[in-house]
């Protein structure tokens, strides 16, 4: 059975991005968006991840590299914006 754990979520001091997770063994990275929207990109790999978290800027590297790059899935709005809550 695949491990369905994410890495630790990181936040994300971005205008777009707030905080994002990391499932490795699924590849699929969700991202809380500084709306409260949040989105499940599947099939996302972990060096692709890895280079978002790196970026200088990490709303541009998402909107260059990650979104309409990869199916996704919304999943719905986040009632907070903190790191522990999605």
């Amino acid at each position: 059975m695949k491990n369905r754990f994410p890495m630790p979520r990181v936040a994300h001091q971005s205008s777009v991005l707030a905080a994002t997770d990391y499932f490795p063994n699924l590849q699929t990275l969700d991202v809380v968006f500084t709306s409260g929207d949040v989105y499940r990109y599947l099939k996302v790999p972990l060096s692709l991840y890895r280079d978002l978290l790196e970026a200088d800027s990490t709303g541009t590297f998402f909107n260059a590299h990650i979104r309409n790059q990869f199916p996704f899935q919304y999943i719905g709005r986040s009632n907070a914006l903190s790191t522990d809550a999605v």
